[in-house]
């Protein structure tokens, strides 16, 4: 699987640095609070602690906005942790494929979980999940968040 962080404008196919964490949990909504401490973990190890309050607000509607569409038992939470920023990824753990951004949806600019997302970071977006036969399986939301507090 190759992995992409999308950073506005530009996206690039590889992590371009920094240290990555990723946890498995299931499809449950007690997940959001594993990711929550899992996501301040990783934001304090790295000296990120100015963006802790909106990573864990963020991590919390991104993983209920899977959980809402998820298709399989566990979710996947991944962390990208470089000095000048942080992002965060979280989609339905059981499917893999190569993403590709896609424009919000309707519905999408509505959801009272991404509005709020969007308010508190950097950039955030939707991207889909393809299988084996180009069809798409998954949605996975990003969120990334800037040390220097640039939001929006």
């Amino acid at each position: 699987m190759s992995t992409a962080t999308l950073s506005s404008p530009r996206t690039t196919t590889e992590y371009e640095s920094g240290c990555t964490y990723q946890l498995t949990a299931p499809a449950h909504p007690a997940t959001a609070r594993v990711a929550r401490e899992f996501v301040r973990a990783v934001l304090l190890g790295h000296d990120h602690a100015r963006l802790v309050d909106n990573a864990l607000v963020c991590v919390s509607d991104a993983v209920a906005k899977t959980l809402r569409h998820a298709k399989g038992p566990n979710l996947s939470v991944e962390v990208n942790a470089r000095t000048d920023r942080v992002n965060l990824y979280v989609r339905d753990g059981s499917l893999t494929g190569a993403p590709v951004p896609r424009e919000l949806r309707t519905e999408d600019e509505h959801d009272p979980l991404l509005t709020r997302v969007r308010r508190l970071s950097s950039a955030s977006g939707v991207t889909w999940l393809w299988n084996e036969t180009h069809r798409a399986m998954t949605a996975r939301v990003w969120v990334e968040l800037r040390a220097d507090g640039v939001i929006g």
